[in-house]
């Protein structure tokens, strides 16, 4: 398990629906090895799964100091299909209650495999392609509503 790299999206919940910055009072709240990437109340991760889990873990002991309750059930671990039985195998050993997928969306993207992508997308692609013959149909009588509708709904 030592050699699996993956990524995983972490959601937190926050006190009061409020996210706090504080310094916790032992003023030990460092976090070492590998940046990051953090917007309003999720977190993301790319390292070996056994990291994963001792950075998780560790949030969960420093985050109530700063008033950051991670949310367990809300994460969400990336992985390839070869790897889904080892995976799932490890998790329920390790502790933690996060979910398993091929490929998910994120921060307006997606992260995942080909054939994930190729699901999500799909189905997007399709409502688009009735939307935009819809409105080539409308457009013929109100030019101005379609061209309305075309910049503002159909981005």
């Amino acid at each position: 398990m030592t050699g699996l790299s993956r990524s995983i999206s972490t959601r937190v919940s926050t006190s009061n629906g409020h996210l706090r910055h504080q310094t916790p009072a032992n003023g030990r709240a460092t976090w070492r090895g590998r940046a990051r990437e953090c917007y309003a109340d999720d977190g993301s991760g790319y390292r070996k799964l056994v990291r994963q889990r001792n950075v998780y873990k560790r949030l969960e002991q420093i985050g109530p100091d700063f008033w950051y309750f991670p949310a367990g059930a809300k994460c969400w671990l990336t992985i390839p299909k070869r790897k889904e039985e080892e995976v799932t195998q490890f998790l329920p050993d390790n502790g933690l209650p996060w979910q398993v997928t091929q490929g998910k969306r994120y921060v307006g993207g997606f992260i995942g495999s080909e054939d994930a992508l190729s699901a999500w997308i799909e189905p997007k692609v399709e409502n688009w392609t009735f939307a935009i013959e819809r409105l080539a149909r409308a457009a013929v009588r109100y030019p101005q509503t379609a061209y309305t509708s075309l910049a503002r709904s159909l981005q």
